[in-house]
């Protein structure tokens, strides 16, 4: 199977959706208070909630095609995430006084805002009153599976967006023991799997001192959903069906969203239903003409670029936010809140691309090399 198509590009969207929900964050605007479009982008949690699904999809689709040993997949997955991880929480720790003073500073200009300085400056404080427990628990990239009874806010402390670093993490450790049971025994495996994610999943539910939901059972349904996609993707191209999914998934979702009266928790459900029934039209060789130009919204070259390098932009760009954000208030702090974000939207999505590329391009890509040629002197 060649590799999946599209996949980048559904990815920069993402990371996009991930940037504008925090630029409005940081400019004041709650999701309560907003209404149509900005809520959907102030909602970019969801957009978490998209890339776990592709991560699990992407996950099986790698030990799938691999069949490389347990020890060398998890090897590889930690030259993947570990390197820019740590190095951008090791830039954080400082910065975050700024960006309590942003929240500080911001509240006072624009009193009607919804920051909540007071809360933030405390859970910040609270980061710093633990700073070597953080450390020591970002080094091993389980920081997310301590709940808030032991440490206040150990997923999110210093670089929020990590703890979704943590979660993938969690997941990398267990998901060969998965596709090894899928493979020995084909007959009992998925009924055994399925009812330990249900079981899983509502052991999650039932957790609500984790912030962020970043420990595994919280989102394993997400996985599921994307390891279940992966091997419905495989048999797809394997034997191509006489049917077209896009429309009948874009209508379906449709209904599915409007009798929910547009209930926003169904939002990633339904994107990837619609995008992997694209996915799966667009694998067809004897895909219509229109599939290959809806395609061409995640085929783009600039969004595909953005896609490739998402996990920089994912955890570098509410550090961008925090310095630019620093900047305006202390050079511009008399210019009107929705100037503001204006302003700072466009400067920090322009620096954040900017800084990416560098950080993908020696950090990434430098230490995957890096993982690779360690690989290669393990012995099979």
């Amino acid at each position: 199977m060649k590799e999946v198509p599209l996949i980048e590009g559904l990815r920069g969207y993402l990371a996009l959706w991930v940037i504008f929900d925090h630029l409005l964050g940081v400019c004041g605007y709650s999701f309560e208070r907003l209404t149509g479009i900005m809520k959907f982008f102030r909602a970019g949690w969801y957009a978490v909630d998209i890339f776990i699904i592709i991560s699990g999809f992407v996950i099986f689709y790698l030990l799938d095609n691999k069949q490389e040993t347990y020890v060398k997949f998890v090897i590889r997955r930690f030259f993947r995430l570990w390197p820019l991880f740590i190095v951008l929480f090791a830039i954080s720790i400082p910065f975050s006084l700024i960006y309590s003073a942003n929240s500080i500073e911001f509240s006072s200009i624009f009193p009607f805002s919804q920051v909540g300085d007071g809360l933030l400056k405390e859970r910040i404080d609270s980061w710093w009153g633990n700073i070597f427990e953080h450390i020591l628990l970002h080094l091993t990239m389980l920081h997310g599976i301590v709940p808030n009874s032991l440490i206040t806010d150990s997923p999110g402390a210093f670089l929020g967006p990590a703890w979704s670093i943590s979660l993938e993490w969690q997941f990398y450790i267990i998901a060969p023991f998965v596709y090894a049971f899928l493979r020995k025994d084909k007959k009992w495996a998925i009924p055994i799997i399925s009812l330990f994610c249900m079981l899983f999943f509502f052991i999650g539910k039932q957790i609500d001192d984790i912030e962020f939901g970043a420990f595994l059972p919280m989102h394993i349904d997400f996985f599921f959903i994307g390891g279940v996609s992966y091997y419905f993707y495989k048999s797809f191209c394997s034997v191509f069906f006489k049917i077209i999914f896009f429309p009948i998934s874009l209508v379906l979702a449709s209904f599915l969203l409007l009798n929910s009266d547009f209930n926003f928790k169904l939002i990633p459900y339904l994107t990837w239903l619609v995008f992997f029934s694209l996915l799966l039209d667009f694998s067809n060789p004897e895909r219509q003409n229109y599939i290959s130009v809806i395609a061409g919204v995640f085929s783009n070259k600039i969004i595909v670029y953005l896609g490739k390098i998402s996990y920089s932009i994912y955890l570098s760009h509410l550090l961008v936010i925090i310095i630019i954000q620093y900047i305006i208030l202390n050079f511009f702090p008399v210019i009107s809140q929705k100037l503001h974000l204006i302003i700072l939207s466009v400067f920090s999505i322009f620096f954040t691309v900017f800084f990416s590329y560098f950080t993908h391009k020696y950090i990434e890509l430098f230490y995957i090399r890096k993982g690779k040629l360690f690989i290669d002197k393990i012995k099979s």
